[in-house]
């Protein structure tokens, strides 16, 4: 799908801007910002040697499934943008306050709860640094998780989990001491000249024993009144694993190998079947690729004794 077809879309009213930006827009506008944070990501997909009869079938072939797959990952990133807007509208109407942090976030749960692929969907308050989010597990189930802010006394921070009955206590960290308004994902959105970010990779704090480290990335935007005051900031986000369990779908949907490569300062794997937490540094073969591979690249290249078409194309 061209994304320029839809900037014809009726425009709506930005708060907080006196720039009256059509929906799609602003949704190109975030897409490619995307890009521009991690500066190129790489669709890399593989092991179609002995598929299709000749070199050319074979090229349009790989070229073609470069193209659906890259834009599936484009839906999955519209996505992630359009839940956030979900729930700035529960946090805006009514306007939101510490009291009325968890039936806010409770508001959002169905937006959630329609993209399977998102691991969290949060909303930190700027006066006190109070933090309401969704998470969805590994295994599929749905937390609510409130962070008390800081001026509170004796608070601990709850989990509650979703039941057929509601959300039901699962969970406390008493004695824990945690202020979301320095993490990475609330200062890059409160300093945004835009207002909303997509973040590279970074590594979360997990709040609960999972014996090794997570890596996601996230979406992210400052929530502010008519005259420029700051509510909070919403944050829509991927983990590693949830990213590769989408790629591992789409794998068997497509029959092929996919990688993604996130690049930077120092480029790595985002995007692949044998990662698990963290991203992993690029191998001779992948470090030749991306320094190659230009926008709607193909080509036979070897690997493993064998030789494969790849395609690689950024996402934009």
């Amino acid at each position: 799908m061209n994304t320029q077809a839809h900037l014809t879309d009726q425009p709506t009213r930005a708060p907080n801007s006196g720039r009256v930006p059509s929906f799609s827009r602003a949704l190109l506008t975030n897409v490619v910002g995307l890009v521009i944070v991690l500066e190129l990501v790489l669709l890399i997909g593989m092991a179609w040697q002995a598929y299709v009869n000749t070199n050319q079938a074979a090229r349009t072939k790989a070229l073609e499934t470069q193209a659906r797959v890259s834009e599936r990952l484009r839906i999955l990133i519209r996505a992630a943008e359009m839940t956030g807007e979900s729930a700035e509208r529960a946090a805006r109407a009514p306007e939101i306050t510490p009291t009325s942090l968890r039936s806010t976030i409770e508001r959002s749960l169905a937006a959630f709860e329609q993209r399977p692929e998102l691991s969290y969907l949060g909303i930190v308050l700027a006066t006190n640094g109070a933090y309401g989010n969704i998470e969805r597990t590994a295994k599929g189930e749905i937390l609510l998780w409130l962070f008390p802010g800081q001026d509170t006394q004796g608070e601990v921070i709850r989990s509650y989990l979703q039941t057929r009955a509601g959300f039901v206590p699962h969970s406390q960290l008493p004695g824990y001491e945690y202020d979301p308004r320095s993490r990475p994902f609330y200062q890059a959105a409160v300093n945004s000249p835009s207002g909303e970010t997509w973040m590279p990779t970074y590594k979360w704090i997990v709040h609960k024993d999972q014996g090794e480290s997570l890596w996601g990335f996230s979406y992210v935007k400052a929530l502010r009144t008519e005259d420029g005051r700051l509510l909070g900031v919403l944050d829509s986000d991927f983990d590693l694993p949830a990213l590769n369990r989408f790629l591992r779908n789409l794998e068997q949907e497509y029959h092929t190998h996919i990688q993604v490569v996130e690049l930077g300062q120092t480029p790595r794997l985002i995007g692949d079947a044998s990662l698990k937490q963290e991203p992993l540094p690029l191998n001779a073969e992948l470090t030749s690729l991306v320094k190659l591979a230009p926008a709607g690249y193909v080509a036979k290249r070897p690997r493993q004794g064998h030789h494969h078409w790849v395609a690689a194309d950024p996402i934009a």
